[in-house]
């Protein structure tokens, strides 16, 4: 496996990263025994970053992986998104009404929640998952940074961010 370095840090992330949304939602039957057998294939193989988030599932996605990434903490670096938000009933995962939801309040609830499917102390890559239209990007990323301070989270991200919105971040 080839590995890069993340931004200017020492931390040392393989090319090949490793989703795991469809584990848990939108490609039909969920195989617990499977997707468990896949994460720990793709430790064999060296594959060290791992992309979840909490809408994938309804939060089961993070439970899967916590199953392997908990006796694993120290050779796997988590990602995890938050900010989509379920409008009506049903899951947002499985076709749902859903809105991005990037406020201070909800940011504070959503990793807590993830931290507790996880079953870590600390998300090392913690990033919105689409930019909030109604939330100034200002008030999300310094949330955001807020759990940095805290220790729950290492690195922020945004995804599927405008250059004009990253640069007022």
């Amino acid at each position: 496996m080839k590995y890069r370095t993340l931004g200017k840090t020492d931390v040392q992330l393989s090319a090949i990263g490793l989703g795991c949304m469809g584990m848990s939602a939108q490609y039909g039957q969920a195989d617990e025994a499977e997707s468990i057998a896949t994460l720990h294939r793709a430790l064999e193989l060296g594959l060290n970053f791992w992309d979840t988030a909490d809408v994938y599932g309804d939060g089961a996605n993070e439970e899967l992986v916590s199953k392997v990434l908990v006796q694993n903490r120290d050779k796997i670096f988590i990602a995890t998104k938050f900010g989509f938000r379920e409008r009506t009933s049903g899951n947002a995962s499985e076709g749902g009404e859903t809105y991005i939801d990037g406020s201070p309040q909800y940011i504070k609830q959503a990793v807590e929640n993830s931290l507790r499917r996880l079953k870590i102390e600390t998300i090392d890559l913690y990033y919105a998952h689409r930019v909030d239209p109604t939330t100034p990007i200002e008030e999300t990323v310094g949330a955001m940074a807020d759990l940095v301070k805290a220790g729950k989270v290492r690195y922020l991200g945004l995804s599927e961010c405008s250059a004009q919105s990253l640069r007022r971040a």
